[in-house]
């Protein structure tokens, strides 16, 4: 495109302000010079005139591919960018424990992303707080406003040693979590030392009618203590999902969790428990959809005449062994909507039997889909009659942190001149890199 000055800038101009402008560029120039494209800017002489053309077109906005980017889109990348995983580095104040960014890095890009921003609640209706200060506050007060009316998701977490000062800016911290209190969806509190928060004690979680989740670390607050505010959340009729820290369940399970309501339940250690009574747990447990039992199990033998506990929504199990042994807890369990398994062998020194998990399977006529398998004392005979098993062949995912044999590595791979009759699905496979893996 061409201009008439080289100190002047090109822009593309409208048809009707193209009508208007040709007419004084023919009047100005010789008749031999030709009328050049569109792109044009006035003589000084004609800025009188210039005052009645529509105003100038931000060239910027016409060429730049991020001006043609739909609302909506930029909405799902901002959602994704939310979603980028944690890393060494990323800031104390951001969108999860697990992600590594926020969404007040947005807003500061430019006045159009500010703005976009700003008109998503979704985007700040979920906050991590890495180990609290006072100077945040005015941040957190911010994004909570932002936040408008969504339901919330808050977590905060203590450094391991918190001092004074980190414990009063956590005090004032959890006063403007209360704030919002109706709006709770999720929340993660993860105390480190033993002082106890006012604001948090004395609450009343009747406001609380959306709070679905809670994951509470109380390590040296007492059993009393942590009970009591662990029972203000049983009470809520909406709570879905609990997580307990160690030292709560050192003394053995709650005797007041809401069991039938619950869906979803993390870091169950259950290993000092009589066999028999946890499996009484379980049978008021029929709305669990995830149970994880990574820090162990009870071990004890029951009667052969004890009943199997029927779990009808559960899609997924995780088992730990460390001293124990799972095959009791195992045999006892009938899993037809199990849709992913692991099962892990720590510490035990004998090896897992997993025979009693194609056992499983088959007691409870599921597909299970991801299957995951770590014991270092695993026998090459037992994997291999498990991985041809009829129940093993609609898995999509496989992990293997086991000795991996000749046999193994045969069995598993596919020769050029005929399909392999097994695993016909799996989309996804791991292996052990190195001894530490097992």
């Amino acid at each position: 495109m061409l201009s008439l000055s080289s100190k002047n800038y090109n822009a593309h101009l409208a048809d009707d302000e193209n009508d208007q402008i040709l007419p004084f560029w023919s009047a100005s120039c010789p008749s031999d010079r030709p009328v050049p494209t569109p792109a044009l800017t006035i003589p000084t002489q004609y800025s009188p005139s210039a005052k009645a053309l529509n105003p100038k077109i931000n060239s910027a906005k016409i060429f730049s591919p991020i001006h043609r980017v739909p609302i909506e889109l930029l909405g799902e990348i901002f959602d994704q960018y939310l979603r980028m995983p944690y890393e060494r580095g990323s800031p104390p104040l951001r969108s999860s424990r697990i992600c590594g960014s926020n969404p007040i890095i947005l807003s500061h890009v430019c006045t159009t992303w500010r703005a976009i921003s700003i008109s998503m609640p979704i985007l700040w209706s979920s906050i991590y707080i890495s180990k609290p200060k006072a100077s945040y506050l005015p941040t957190i007060r911010l994004w909570l406003e932002r936040a408008a009316g969504c339901p919330l998701s808050l977590s905060l977490s203590q450094s391991y040693n918190a001092g004074v000062t980190e414990q009063t800016a956590t005090e004032q911290t959890l006063s403007l979590f209360i704030t919002k209190i109706p709006q709770w969806r999720h929340i993660e509190l993860l105390f480190s030392g033993d002082a106890k928060y006012e604001a948090l004690m004395s609450l009343s979680m009747d406001a609380a009618r959306m709070l679905e989740s809670a994951h509470i670390t109380t390590t040296f607050w007492g059993q009393g203590i942590a009970d009591h505010l662990w029972q203000k959340i049983y009470r809520l009729l909406t709570i879905r999902r609990i997580r307990w820290d160690y030292a709560y369940l050192s003394n053995g399970i709650p005797k007041h969790a809401p069991w039938t309501q619950l869906t979803h339940i993390t870091g169950f250690q259950v290993h000092k428990a009589k066999l028999v009574d946890f499996l009484e747990i379980l049978r008021g447990c029929e709305q669990l959809v995830d149970l994880d039992l990574s820090e162990g199990v009870p071990s004890d033998q029951v009667s052969g005449q004890a009943q199997p506990v029927l779990l009808p929504n559960l899609r997924v199990l995780a088992i730990a062994t460390r001293s124990q042994d799972s095959t009791p807890l195992i045999s006892k369990l009938i899993l037809p909507s199990l849709v992913s398994l692991e099962t892990y062998n720590y510490c035990y020194p004998l090896p897992l039997s997993i025979a009693c998990v194609q056992d499983l399977l088959v007691r409870s006529a599921c597909r299970l889909e991801i299957f995951r398998f770590r014991d270092r004392h695993a026998q090459e005979h037992d994997v291999l009659d498990f991985l041809a098993s009829p129940p093993c062949q609609s898995l999509t995912e496989l992990e293997l942190l086991c000795p991996v044999t000749d046999r193994i590595v045969n069995f598993l791979t596919l020769s050029r001149d005929r399909m392999t009759p097994f695993l016909s699905y799996l989309e996804r496979f791991r292996l052990p890199e190195t001894m530490f893996d097992l």
